[in-house]
């Protein structure tokens, strides 16, 4: 499972052009919008980029760009700085920028980043896919980088998108019934030559670790990792 389609992107910073460089090589989409208080670069019209200078909390600017296309598949509302703003009310635009879409968007794939983790009441209600806490990944890898040493190569690994490490596989295209004991999934995934890990439902955290017995339910995707070559 990849998202494809049209793509929305609310705020143009350092995260924002580097995922957008990532892209242009390794996502296919038909069509990527960004819209920025900080104007996006001219240059990403020659990309084949839209992009629109404006405030993406503001309902105009907002309701315009949705107008044109009520099509998006996906959109990420990155944490933009203003001048004079602090970290807690870029997160409530970002809440409020968020409530705004899905309102409008009822099936769209809703990924958002958050500076603190602590504002988590702020975006928790609001029904998003996914949602990215700026503190706690650097938190984390710098943890686990001090308890298991050069453990950062692996996740750096693992989420580089030119490697494509992990990937998902639908329950239907193995070759057994759903609901199943994880162990059957093992064997299935085994003889059709996929090494899985977990598995991944809608609105849930990704189950991994699993025991043999363990079931896997009809509507989930298993997670898979490409073996190493070379």
């Amino acid at each position: 499972m990849k998202l494809t389609g049209a793509l929305l992107f609310c705020g143009y910073t350092k995260t924002t052009r580097a995922l957008i460089n990532e892209m242009k090589h390794n996502v296919n989409f038909s069509q990527l919008t960004v819209v920025s208080h900080n104007c996006p670069d001219t240059h990403l019209s020659e990309s084949g980029i839209k992009s629109i200078c404006g405030d993406f909390c503001d309902p105009h600017v907002l309701s315009g760009i949705l107008e044109q296309n009520t099509g998006y598949s996906a959109v990420i509302i990155f944490s933009e700085y203003q001048p004079g703003i602090d970290s807690q009310t870029v997160d409530m635009r970002t809440a409020i920028a968020a409530a705004a879409i899905r309102k409008r968007l009822k099936d769209a794939y809703i990924i958002v980043e958050i500076i603190n983790s602590a504002n988590t009441a702020l975006i928790t209600h609001l029904k998003c896919d996914e949602i990215i806490f700026r503190d706690k990944i650097d938190s984390d890898f710098i943890i686990n980088s001090l308890l298991y040493p050069h453990s950062m190569q692996i996740f750096s690994g693992l989420f580089s998108q030119s490697s494509e490490v992990i990937y998902m596989l639908s329950v239907e295209s193995l070759d057994i019934a759903f609901p199943a004991v994880w162990k059957n999934v093992l064997r299935s995934c085994f003889e059709e030559g996929h090494t899985c890990i977990g598995y991944t439902v809608p609105g849930k955290p990704p189950s991994l670790g699993l025991c043999p017995d363990d079931i896997v339910p009809g509507h989930a995707h298993i997670l898979c990792v490409k073996p190493a070559t070379g």
